[in-house]
């Protein structure tokens, strides 16, 4: 019953927005979406709260929280745990001291009552999500109040007697995560608090504590941040013998960012990068913030990349860079994975690992549109042997990657030696070994392994 109810109001809220080609009047057109008949004491409730000299003087405009995964304005969730789901709606009115307003509409043997209201300050809601923070059959209610464009307020509500209950509250905060950080079975609440104008940056957790949530533990950000890289800090896992989580938190720093990385260590979260006499995490400063932490070789532990660019063949200058990835340990010791190298990412949009063997001994050039939709990228070796009047000799091609567009990409991939190692709809990307006298190590198979498109985790929203 429970997933029928679910699936007619989402119909119901679809079908409110797309009702069909005949023609309306204004008035129709520009009113708010109805529930269908089996909704019809629900959609009175509503009526209720917008209609104006009822039970506010001005009326009150049926809203949509303005992100996140939960954007509708009418929304089921079974929030005692009882198993019938409740009825949320998000409203804001005018003329009121908390002008936003979140009603939870119960439903009894005679249709939906009002079971609830919340009532919250600023110019929209921002996010809500519905979590089980304290393992509880009951849901809790995370709400981001939007006080203004870069001010938000997070609290969370539970429900007790038949109230919605706040139970925390954090303040202008910037981000927040759930995750079970130190892994009691039950998910902590990291809260990260950014200000830059004071400059306690920090993490807080939160953990539940009988009916509420009580803030355990923080720890603070590199001193000297400025601004958060990710929309969403990366939950990831420590390098250990066993599954230790953390929080991967990328910041602008300087001019260019730093990644500080949080786990739970004696009964309190730490920063496991930070140093103590610097006060900011030095081992994961880097010039280069376009790519985030990741798990980029598929081990189950987090990587942190850190980009260097570098001079292209010849001293000409290049966009390109190696990454050399990091993993951390629980004492905050780095580890090192593989480089890659990545070309002008909105370019080419690829990357290759870069076998250890090749460290210090290679060069990479590219050469743009030598033919029409043809973009080449070229591996060279550089030896340290130098010619008759003592110049070093010149490194020697024995990669090259292509991307290939246009309407003749696919004879072009067929051109010489050239094999494919991924293709869309648009773009071909094939290689093609120069054969020297040095030994890269690799065959057509390998270089498969070795090459891959970048995605979306690469960027803030990965």
């Amino acid at each position: 019953m429970k997933r029928i109810w679910t699936l007619l109001l989402l119909f119901a809220l679809a079908a409110g927005m797309l009702s069909g080609c005949s023609l309306r009047s204004p008035e129709e057109l520009y009113a708010l979406p109805r529930l269908p008949d089996e909704f019809s004491d629900l959609q009175e409730k509503i009526n209720e709260v917008t209609a104006v000299g009822g039970i506010y003087a001005g009326g009150a405009e049926l809203i949509s929280p303005v992100s996140g995964d939960n954007t509708q304005t009418v929304q089921l969730q079974d929030l005692d745990g009882d198993g019938v789901s409740e009825a949320i709606a998000f409203f804001r009115t005018s003329g009121e001291e908390r002008p936003l307003k979140i009603y939870i509409f119960r439903r009894g043997e005679e249709g939906y009552d009002i079971g609830a209201v919340i009532e919250g300050d600023g110019n929209a809601i921002d996010s809500v999500d519905y979590e089980n923070i304290n393992g509880s059959p009951a849901k809790e209610m995370l709400v981001s109040w939007q006080l203004s464009a870069n001010v938000h307020n997070l609290a969370a509500y539970t429900t007790q007697g038949g109230s919605m209950v706040q139970i925390m509250e954090s303040m202008g905060y910037s981000r927040y995560r759930l995750m079970d950080v130190d892994r009691d079975g039950l998910r902590e609440l990291l809260v990260l608090q950014v200000n830059t104008v004071d400059g306690t940056n920090r993490v807080e957790c939160w953990q539940s504590e009988g009916d509420t949530l009580r803030m355990a533990s923080a720890a603070p950000m590199s001193l000297g941040v400025t601004g958060l890289v990710s929309t969403t800090p990366q939950q990831g896992y420590l390098r250990s013998d066993e599954m230790i989580p953390a929080l991967f938190v990328t910041s602008y720093f300087g001019e260019g960012g730093v990644t500080d990385v949080f786990a739970w260590q004696d009964e309190a979260l730490v920063n496991v990068t930070m140093d103590s006499e610097l006060q900011y995490s030095a081992v994961a400063v880097r010039q280069n913030v376009d790519m985030i932490p990741q798990d980029i070789n598929g081990d189950g532990f987090t990587e942190v990349p850190m980009p260097v660019a570098f001079s292209a063949a010849y001293g000409s200058s290049s966009g390109d860079i190696f990454c050399s990835w990091r993993q951390f340990d629980a004492q905050g010791e780095p580890w090192s994975a593989f480089t890659t190298y990545h070309n002008e990412r909105d370019i080419d949009l690829w990357y290759f690992i870069l076998p250890d063997e090749w460290e210090g001994l290679i060069t990479v050039t590219t050469r743009e549109q030598t033919v029409l939709g043809e973009r080449q990228v070229i591996f060279s070796y550089q030896s340290d042997e130098t010619d008759a009047m003592g110049l070093p000799v010149a490194a020697q091609p024995f990669l090259t990657i292509y991307k290939l567009t246009g309407a003749n990409r696919q004879s072009r991939a067929k051109i010489g030696e050239r094999f494919v190692l991924d293709m869309d709809d648009d773009t071909i990307y094939c290689a093609e070994f120069t054969e020297i006298d040095w030994d890269c190590g690799l065959d057509q198979e390998t270089i498969l392994d070795h090459f891959r498109l970048v995605t979306e985790s690469f960027s803030d929203d990965g």
